[in-house]
């Protein structure tokens, strides 16, 4: 699966990737991300929370535009030809240091064979 954050929306999007032929097709759309445009204005950065599969969970670099940024954390259902993608109710994580918050990662790094 590729996952891509939908910067203006507050959105997370899962498409389905055949790593054999290169074609991509259609996935899922998550709900816009809690406090999308009140404490955070610009979605970036996603992470995979486990280096295999689907991941499981994504984590979502929230830009605080001065405020505090956050990490939306979203949970990641999927049987193969379909999915779903959840805003975990824990979400976001507060992370005060970083208020232009724009990257994020997760190691070990995702194995991609």
């Amino acid at each position: 699966m590729l996952y891509i954050s939908n910067n203006f929306s507050g959105q997370v999007t899962a498409a389905f990737f055949n790593k054999t032929t290169g074609v991509v097709s259609t996935g899922c759309v998550s709900a816009v991300l809690k406090n999308f445009n009140s404490t955070w204005f610009y979605g970036s950065g996603i992470a995979n929370a486990t280096p295999a599969g689907t991941g499981n969970v994504l984590y979502v670099a929230e830009w605080g535009g001065g405020n505090p940024s956050g990490i939306g954390i979203v949970k990641i259902a999927s049987n193969g030809t379909s999915c779903t993608l959840t805003e975990a109710r824990s979400s976001p994580a507060s992370d005060p240091q970083s208020p232009g918050l724009l990257s994020i990662g997760v190691f070990p790094p995702r194995n991609f064979d």
